[in-house]
């Protein structure tokens, strides 16, 4: 019970300068990310997949078109 309400308490209120808001929001997001080391893990494996899929659909698409070049 302590703790939800120390969670509550890390939440940003709405009133706060746009700049303090989004200070105190990475800064719950920080602490979020710092107590749950799975989450953190999951959303770096997500974020890898995410920006390497293009890279690798490029160089698939690069390799097929050489392999069909080299046989026509």
């Amino acid at each position: 019970m302590q703790k939800k309400a120390a969670d509550r308490s890390q939440q940003c209120p709405l009133d706060v300068a746009d700049g303090d808001h989004r200070e105190r929001r990475m800064s719950y997001l920080l602490s979020v990310a710092n107590e749950r080391p799975m989450l953190r893990i999951s959303a770096a494996i997500i974020l890898a997949f995410t920006c390497a899929a293009p890279f690798v659909l490029f160089f698939s698409d690069l390799a097929t078109y050489g392999v069909r070049s080299l046989i026509h």
